[in-house]
């Protein structure tokens, strides 16, 4: 019997880690047989991971994913094959990752056209199947959309059709636990967001997958390049952070600046901003409709106030930056700015030159902190950047972007662990300048 394409998926992933999280291994590729992956580590026995335990038991425990079918040998297996590592190309269009059901259904609502009616995705059957299940039958040109969509996804043989006229679609997508900042697909917006609201989401995904090969596997471009064009203006321009703390009375930002960009409160502060910016809601829209204000919503759609959200998207849509617009311009920033943040590179690129600057850190002449703190920034970053920035947007980018070389580098000369406070200012300032390459203010 055969391996399933999903565990493939997870078997590869087990194996990328162990590549970027111990790049010191020296390792001779990942290898299958009909039923079973390898990664073969000809030092295995006397090879320990970063932490001091044996690599076999860190593998096991921190890099192979439950149930995935791969193991750890020292030896290439009689009869086995080699499984090529994943390209720049096949990185920047998720093709390969290891999924969650959430996610594969957010990967597909993704790659359909807007007209696909509503579906959920289910894995309640064979395991080597998946199911939609769709309220109506689909038409011919609507199913071979959707096969040529889930086949370029990777993420099973098979996938059956399912027609269930009463199907609870909402519950499709569900937020999970507290700390869920997923971005929702266009097709899974709560329903107390405008027509008006979808569209401008639909408009934002349909540009990133037309970005993300050139940010992830090509030559750079300009951050302006990803930008909607009432953000390209060459403009004085102020950064307001006003998603959680309180800013400052909004006058004191309008008669110095043409434009005040501000990240947009989330819906549980919302009251409490416009009491500090001194305004209405209405008093926002009406700034925004004569282009004194621009929101930027770095987070998911969903977590901002609808009511607001909704008004702006009727009356003043350029007045709108949403994640992955905002994630595209970042990433295109940072590579300018940190190459190595995000190279065009290939997954044994990446081990190659990861474990060349484990060399030159580990040598007599080389014992800094800082260069080891930059070193352990990279190696994280590079694990999950690429699915952090496709799944949360520009929060992604925060999250695995130049904060963790700060924060590690900060921890290393003081030993003080800044992560919340390094994290959050990278976060809103790092994103800021994404919109705009030059002359931002970062005022609270």
């Amino acid at each position: 019997m055969s391996v399933p394409l999903v565990f493939e998926n997870h078997c590869r992933t087990s194996y990328e880690r162990l590549l970027s999280q111990q790049p010191q291994v020296r390792t001779e590729g990942l290898w299958r047989t009909a039923d079973r992956f390898f990664a073969v580590c000809p030092d295995l026995v006397d090879t320990k991971a970063h932490d001091g335990t044996p690599l076999l038991d860190w593998f096991n425990m921190s890099a192979r994913i439950m149930g995935a079918p791969i193991v750890i040998v020292d030896k290439i297996p009689e009869g086995s094959s080699p499984v090529q590592p994943r390209s720049a190309d096949e990185i920047a269009r998720a093709r390969g990752d290891a999924v969650t059901l959430r996610e594969a259904t957010a990967d597909l609502a993704l790659s359909l056209p807007p007209t696909f009616p509503e579906f959920a995705l289910s894995d309640g059957g064979p395991p080597t199947t998946f199911t939609i299940r769709i309220p109506r039958k689909l038409s011919e040109d609507e199913e071979r959309a959707f096969r040529d969509a889930y086949q370029s996804l990777g993420i099973s043989e098979s996938c059956d059709i399912e027609v269930v006229p009463s199907i609870d679609i909402p519950q499709a997508f569900r937020r999970g636990l507290p700390g869920d900042v997923d971005l929702l697909p266009s097709k899974f917006l709560p329903k107390s967001l405008a027509p008006a609201v979808r569209w401008l989401v639909e408009t934002d995904e349909e540009q990133w997958l037309k970005a993300r090969v050139d940010l992830f596997s090509s030559a750079t471009k300009s951050p302006l390049t990803y930008l909607p064009e009432p953000f390209r203006t060459k403009v004085s321009r102020c950064l307001v952070d006003a998603s959680v703390f309180p800013p400052a009375n909004i006058r004191s930002y309008l008669p110095l600046y043409q434009e005040t960009l501000i990240g947009m409160p989330f819906a549980q502060s919302y009251e409490r901003a416009l009491s500090f910016f001194g305004v209405t809601e209405r008093d926002l829209v009406e700034l925004a409709v004569g282009g004194h204000i621009r929101f930027i919503l770095p987070q998911a759609i969903d977590r901002y106030p609808p009511s607001l959200v909704n008004s702006l998207a009727e009356q003043a849509p350029g007045a709108l930056l949403l994640s992955r617009g905002l994630a595209a311009a970042t990433v295109a920033e940072t590579r300018r700015r940190i190459p190595l943040l995000f190279p065009p590179i290939g997954i044994s690129e990446r081990h190659e030159v990861l474990a060349a600057l484990y060399q030159r850190i580990s040598s007599d002449q080389t014992k800094s902190q800082l260069a080891k703190a930059i070193y352990d920034g990279l190696r994280d970053a590079w694990d999950d950047c690429d699915s952090a920035v496709a799944r949360r947007g520009a929060y992604g980018v925060a999250s695995c972007g130049a904060a963790r070389m700060i924060i590690g580098a900060v921890r290393a000369l003081s030993g003080r662990d800044l992560t919340l406070e390094i994290g959050h200012a990278v976060g809103i300032c790092g994103v800021g300048r994404g919109a705009q390459d030059s002359g931002l203010s970062c005022r609270n």
